[in-house]
């Protein structure tokens, strides 16, 4: 599970990722549920899988390098605009839990950020 000290990203030979999905934080572990419940209540209102999205990421990373090594941030943002266009241009609602409050307010940063180190969308994309 450690990191490479010098990098910070993986050490040579071993490759460890999160799990992608809802099921990445339904349970934590048997009988310990996290948002199982939230997502059961939410299909029970009508959403489905492909207009939920959890977006989990390596925690063990810091935030920028989860976008070098998986390109975590472009991903959650290719997705964040999937469900607007597919949604009718529908804001998209986040629910950020724990670490990820700060990882989502990250994001927003890097997305408003120019190219190459940011997403390069400006305020607009996150307004």
């Amino acid at each position: 599970m450690s990191l490479d000290n010098e990098t910070g990203l993986d050490p040579s030979g071993t490759r460890v990722r999160p799990v992608t999905g809802l099921v990445a934080a339904d349970y934590f572990a048997a009988d310990y549920f996290v948002w199982v419940v939230l997502i059961a209540n939410l299909a029970r209102l009508g959403y489905e899988e492909k207009t939920m999205y959890m977006a989990a990421y390596d925690w063990r990373l810091s935030f920028q390098n989860t976008e070098v090594r998986d390109q975590t941030l472009s991903s959650i943002k290719s997705n964040r605009e999937l469900m607007v266009n597919t949604n009718g241009g529908t804001k998209v609602v986040v629910v950020p839990h724990s670490m990820g409050v700060l990882y989502f307010l990250h994001f927003m940063k890097w997305v408003e950020s120019p190219a190459p180190m940011g997403g390069g969308d400006g305020s607009d994309w996150c307004a």
